[in-house]
């Protein structure tokens, strides 16, 4: 039926379809009506020719939906130009509509193979392509086709960042004029054992569309993932895939931790670590400061599929501020690293040394201190007075062992002498202990300097005794010699005795033969004027009538 327009004319196109061999096919009187217009009749005449394909069948191989095109050369000897509409059988063959071959040229006809599913072994695609021939023969060529496997989609080949997961975005064509589901494979050819590769199990692809897949990637480890991702059909065995690549660099820091405490206070955080994986893994801990410890020791151990708390202790011994890394690593989840903030303050003055001493004597008090560093460490010796004759006095220098594993720290001790050159209640000084790295001791130091003290007796027993004294000042001092009792006397009235210096004052004794034996007692008084008010008693003692 068509539609013929008022004072315009249409074109019916006549489909021959012969059923078989003839040389006189028609059909006759074919009645056409027009609507208000006479009836008019057509009288349609054909020829249907037997052919006989050519004897070498056209081959074609190509992997599935892929092409492969060749030709087929066609000789027109006639005196006519010939117009051909080839006939090609089964649909992954493919040609022009049309072709023209000159009076006496030759044309060659493209033929393409294009087949939408793989062919079995030894049992190709096949098809054929007839040339209907103006002069009622015609030429007939059998086409084979061999589909093989598919190649691949397309290459993945992506950089992502360890411990964190990737998505990726990947195409899946539907070929067909129908809707398929596809099945998703996986197949890891290397790489981490941990790393994953997960997805939907299946995706709907509309007909002759595309639709998205999202793969999502994570790898713990600083590594590289080679895999396939299949899409199968599972009702015609179909499929395509791609060829997947990942290099996973190292994760970044995970954070920063801050820490902060007085030196030599500890103080402590925790970081957390998740194990996904099926087992227990042992991370092993480093921290680029030797001042941050993980406690429990350097592995931990994180069961399957839970998360652990890692704790960290910090006992600064520097005040100051650095910035250090923690890592935590094992071969299953590779590494995890922490930035960390450190900071160390100034703590309070050690626990001070108190002492009270007389005039001309000397007292020895031990400062204990712990030292905290892994390593021996040597303390410096000064005191904050910088006096050039302190009353307080120490070794320059103090050497401390190394502290044992753990955290315990070790005890090292320092000998601090105090002698007093001038009486007063609050003589200090700060001593201060200094090493680059166990950090600096501060000791408050209080002496009480008292009157001195009488001391003895001192034999002077057959004839003479000595007294040793000395010059307790920071200066040359001239001292005064006196005894209370004419038996005993001094060889000088006074001396000269140079700063710090001691002296032996010599005390002869004089016996009185009338008085028999008798224990005779005496009182020597030295005495500086010019540096002290209070004098040193020595008291002397001598028994007479003894030889």
């Amino acid at each position: 039926m068509a539609i013929l327009p008022l004072r315009d004319g249409c074109r019916l196109d006549v489909v021959f379809e012969p059923k078989e061999v003839s040389l006189d096919v028609r059909a006759e009187r074919v009645r056409l009506t027009v609507d208000g217009g006479p009836e008019r009749r057509l009288t349609l005449t054909g020829a249907c020719v037997g052919t006989s394909a050519q004897p070498e069948a056209v081959s074609f191989a190509c992997a599935v939906r892929a092409s492969d095109t060749k030709t087929i050369a066609l000789h027109n000897a006639s005196s006519s130009a010939w117009s051909l509409r080839p006939v090609l059988s089964n649909e992954f063959f493919s040609g022009p509509e049309l072709v023209e071959v000159p009076a006496g040229g030759k044309v060659m006809y493209a033929v393409t193979y294009r087949p939408l599913t793989m062919s079995v072994a030894g049992q190709p695609h096949e098809g054929s392509a007839f040339f209907p021939i103006p002069d009622g023969t015609g030429l007939l060529y059998t086409l084979h086709g061999k589909a093989e496997t598919p190649v691949a989609e397309g290459r993945v080949d992506t950089t992502i960042v360890a411990k964190a997961a990737h998505v990726e975005t990947l195409r899946v064509r539907n070929w067909l004029h129908r809707p398929q589901r596809f099945r998703v494979l996986v197949e890891k050819a290397s790489g981490d054992a941990s790393t994953s590769i997960v997805g939907p199990d299946f995706v709907d692809v509309p007909a002759l569309s595309s639709k998205d897949y999202k793969l999502t990637v994570l790898s713990h480890t600083a590594s590289v993932t080679t895999a396939k991702i299949t899409f199968r059909n599972d009702a015609s065995g179909e499929y395509s895939f791609y060829e997947l690549r990942f290099v996973a660099s190292a994760a970044p820091p995970r954070g920063t931790v801050s820490l902060e405490a007085p030196v030599r206070t500890a103080t402590s955080a925790k970081v957390s670590v998740r194990n996904p994986t099926g087992s227990d893994v042992t991370l092993s801990a480093t921290c680029s400061s030797k001042a941050v410890s993980v406690v429990g020791g350097p592995s931990v151990t994180v069961p399957a599929n839970s998360v652990a708390s890692v704790e960290l202790s910090y006992r600064p011994l520097l005040v100051g501020t650095s910035d250090a890394s923690l890592k935590l690593e094992c071969a299953e989840l590779g590494v995890f690293e922490w930035k960390l903030r450190l900071a160390g303050t100034a703590t309070v003055p050690e626990r001070g040394l108190t002492f009270s001493v007389p005039l001309g004597s000397r007292a020895t008090q031990v400062f204990r201190f712990t030292h905290w560093h892994a390593d021996k460490a040597d303390y410096k010796v000064t005191f904050r007075s910088g006096a050039k004759v302190p009353a307080f006095e120490a070794a320059a220098t103090v050497v401390a062992p190394p502290a044992p594993p753990g955290g315990a720290g070790c005890e090292a001790s320092l000998e601090v002498h105090f002698e007093p050159t001038a009486l007063g209640e609050s003589i200090r000084d700060t001593l201060v202990l200094t090493s680059p790295t166990g950090g600096e001791y501060e000791v408050p130091l209080v002496g009480r300097c008292l009157p001195p003290k009488p001391q003895g007796p001192i034999e002077c027993g057959k004839g003479s005794g000595s007294v040793p004294f000395k010059n307790v000042f920071d200066r040359d001092a001239e001292f005064l010699y006196s005894v209370d009792n004419p038996a005993f006397a001094v060889s000088k009235p006074s001396e000269k005795v140079p700063a710090k210096k001691a002296t032996n004052i010599a005390v002869a004794f004089k016996p009185d033969p009338a008085k028999g034996a008798t224990t005779r007692t005496g009182k020597l008084t030295v005495a500086c004027p010019s540096m002290s008010s209070s004098p040193w008693v020595f008291y002397l003692q001598a028994t007479e009538g003894l030889k």
